[in-house]
């Protein structure tokens, strides 16, 4: 069962800049599990985070649009009996775009743009993959986690128009 609430909200500060936030609290347990092998009743389902939250900078002015927001991804568990706890974690995220005049010969609305994504180069633990030998057992006891780490800092570049 999934229950949960939440508000997001833009403001217009002027010049072309906006405060943006989102934040949200949730409740997303497995409900008469009794038929189900292996899963206990009012467990939380795994990787579902408790809360999350984003707070940002927009820029939008002429053909310059830019962004940078702090994403939030609350406590979740790693697996189906709540064994593994998987702590919450932040990236910031920055973007910016360049948009061309609307009629560029036979390209319309074309745009270039730099991402970068995880500037803090976060290494948090965001997903658990099992264990080593296969059992789910409190702290690995019979197995060794097997856990993956965020993505480290990247780069993209982006070209995009229509025809």
């Amino acid at each position: 069962k999934y229950r949960g609430v939440e508000a997001e909200g833009t403001y217009i500060v002027g010049a072309g800049i906006s405060v943006y936030a989102n934040a949200s609290i949730n409740s997303a347990r497995y409900e008469n599990t009794t038929a189900v092998s292996g899963i206990s009743n009012d467990s939380w389902i795994p990787l579902a985070p408790d809360r999350t939250a984003a707070l940002g900078l927009l820029y939008n002015q002429g053909p310059l649009q830019a962004s940078l927001i702090d994403k939030y991804v609350g406590v979740r568990y790693g697996d189906i009996n709540n064994y593994y706890r998987l702590g919450g974690y932040s990236t910031a995220d920055a973007a910016i775009n360049y948009l061309f005049s609307s009629s560029t010969g036979t390209l319309k609305n074309a745009k270039i743009g730099v991402t970068l994504q995880n500037i803090g180069d976060r290494k948090s633990v965001y997903f658990l993959n099992g264990y080593s030998n296969g059992t789910s057992t409190a702290y690995g006891a019979n197995g060794v986690p097997l856990l993956f780490t965020l993505p480290g800092r990247s780069i993209q570049v982006n070209l995009s128009a229509s025809f």
